[in-house]
Protein backbone atom coordinates (compact mmCIF):
# COMPACT_ATOMS: atom_id res chain seq x y z
CA UNK A 1 0.00 0.00 0.00
CA UNK A 2 2.87 2.25 1.08
CA UNK A 3 4.31 1.45 -2.50
CA UNK A 4 1.36 2.45 -4.37
CA UNK A 5 1.29 5.81 -1.96
CA UNK A 6 4.66 7.03 -3.10
CA UNK A 7 4.61 6.11 -6.55
CA UNK A 8 1.07 8.35 -6.96
CA UNK A 9 2.64 11.19 -4.90
CA UNK A 10 5.77 11.08 -7.29
CA UNK A 11 3.18 11.15 -9.78
CA UNK A 12 1.82 14.26 -9.11
CA UNK A 13 4.65 15.71 -7.89
CA UNK A 14 6.11 15.33 -11.22
CA UNK A 15 2.72 16.83 -12.96
CA UNK A 16 2.67 19.70 -10.86
CA UNK A 17 6.78 20.57 -11.83
CA UNK A 18 5.59 20.15 -15.34
CA UNK A 19 2.61 22.57 -14.90
CA UNK A 20 4.82 25.30 -13.30
CA UNK A 21 7.65 24.78 -16.10
CA UNK A 22 5.05 25.00 -18.96
CA UNK A 23 4.06 28.55 -16.92
CA UNK A 24 7.13 29.72 -16.93
CA UNK A 25 8.30 28.53 -20.99
CA UNK A 26 4.53 30.47 -21.63
CA UNK A 27 5.25 33.83 -19.60
CA UNK A 28 9.21 33.93 -21.17
CA UNK A 29 8.79 33.07 -24.52
CA UNK A 30 5.34 34.58 -25.79
CA UNK A 31 5.45 36.25 -28.53
CA UNK A 32 5.18 40.31 -28.69
CA UNK A 33 1.63 39.75 -31.49
CA UNK A 34 0.01 37.22 -29.08
CA UNK A 35 -2.81 37.63 -27.73
CA UNK A 36 -3.88 35.67 -24.45
CA UNK A 37 -7.39 36.04 -22.96
CA UNK A 38 -9.07 35.90 -20.04
CA UNK A 39 -12.29 34.12 -19.09
CA UNK A 40 -14.15 37.02 -17.50
CA UNK A 41 -14.13 39.84 -20.08
CA UNK A 42 -10.93 40.92 -21.07
CA UNK A 43 -8.26 40.20 -23.59
CA UNK A 44 -4.85 41.35 -23.01
CA UNK A 45 -2.81 42.50 -25.75
CA UNK A 46 1.41 41.90 -25.36
CA UNK A 47 1.93 45.04 -27.05
CA UNK A 48 -0.82 47.02 -25.18
CA UNK A 49 -0.33 45.99 -21.06
CA UNK A 50 0.49 49.09 -19.97
CA UNK A 51 -2.92 50.65 -21.38
CA UNK A 52 -4.69 48.09 -19.56
CA UNK A 53 -6.00 49.16 -16.07
CA UNK A 54 -6.11 46.03 -14.92
CA UNK A 55 -2.37 44.83 -15.91
CA UNK A 56 -0.84 47.73 -14.34
CA UNK A 57 -2.61 47.31 -11.20
CA UNK A 58 -1.42 43.72 -11.01
CA UNK A 59 2.32 44.60 -12.01
CA UNK A 60 2.30 47.85 -9.23
CA UNK A 61 0.49 44.91 -6.07
CA UNK A 62 3.85 42.82 -7.16
CA UNK A 63 6.24 45.36 -6.35
CA UNK A 64 4.69 46.48 -3.78
CA UNK A 65 4.38 43.10 -1.96
CA UNK A 66 7.87 42.20 -2.79
CA UNK A 67 8.86 45.13 -1.47
CA UNK A 68 7.09 44.27 2.15
CA UNK A 69 8.07 40.82 1.93
CA UNK A 70 12.52 41.66 1.58
CA UNK A 71 12.02 45.30 2.76
CA UNK A 72 13.29 46.56 -0.69
CA UNK A 73 12.74 49.89 -2.22
CA UNK A 74 11.90 48.82 -5.81
CA UNK A 75 9.83 51.56 -7.76
CA UNK A 76 7.30 50.33 -10.28
CA UNK A 77 7.96 51.59 -14.10
CA UNK A 78 5.50 49.09 -16.34
CA UNK A 79 4.62 45.99 -17.65
CA UNK A 80 6.79 44.46 -20.38
CA UNK A 81 4.75 41.73 -20.73
CA UNK A 82 1.84 39.61 -19.61
CA UNK A 83 -0.03 36.33 -19.86
CA UNK A 84 -3.16 34.93 -18.22
CA UNK A 85 -3.59 31.31 -17.17
CA UNK A 86 -5.91 30.14 -15.09
CA UNK A 87 -6.25 32.29 -12.04
CA UNK A 88 -2.09 33.12 -12.62
CA UNK A 89 -1.06 36.20 -13.96
CA UNK A 90 2.99 36.17 -15.13
CA UNK A 91 4.37 39.46 -15.42
CA UNK A 92 7.43 40.99 -17.12
CA UNK A 93 7.65 44.37 -14.96
CA UNK A 94 10.30 46.80 -15.48
CA UNK A 95 11.44 48.48 -11.97
CA UNK A 96 14.14 51.27 -10.73
CA UNK A 97 15.59 51.24 -7.70
CA UNK A 98 18.78 53.78 -6.49
CA UNK A 99 21.37 51.49 -6.47
CA UNK A 100 20.65 50.58 -10.28
CA UNK A 101 22.35 52.65 -12.98
CA UNK A 102 19.23 51.76 -15.58
CA UNK A 103 16.07 49.88 -15.11
CA UNK A 104 15.52 46.09 -14.41
CA UNK A 105 13.30 43.39 -14.96
CA UNK A 106 11.62 41.42 -12.91
CA UNK A 107 9.47 38.39 -13.66
CA UNK A 108 6.47 38.15 -11.61
CA UNK A 109 3.56 35.70 -10.58
CA UNK A 110 0.51 36.91 -9.06
CA UNK A 111 -2.72 35.18 -8.19
CA UNK A 112 -5.88 36.41 -8.30
CA UNK A 113 -9.13 35.02 -7.58
CA UNK A 114 -12.07 37.81 -7.92
CA UNK A 115 -10.86 40.59 -5.24
CA UNK A 116 -8.01 38.52 -3.72
CA UNK A 117 -4.40 38.56 -4.74
CA UNK A 118 -1.28 36.99 -3.53
CA UNK A 119 2.18 37.12 -4.79
CA UNK A 120 3.48 34.13 -5.97
CA UNK A 121 7.19 34.61 -7.22
CA UNK A 122 8.81 37.76 -7.67
CA UNK A 123 12.60 37.27 -9.25
CA UNK A 124 15.26 39.58 -11.54
CA UNK A 125 14.77 38.39 -15.23
CA UNK A 126 17.79 37.86 -16.93
CA UNK A 127 18.23 37.57 -20.74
Amino acid sequence: MAFKLSIFLIAVEFLLVAYILLDIYAAVFIGPNDIVSEPEDSVIGLNATNEDPKVVGLGMFAVDEYNKLTKSNLKFGSVVKALYVQSNYMLLIQVMDETFSASKQYGAVVNRQGNRMSLLAFDEYNM
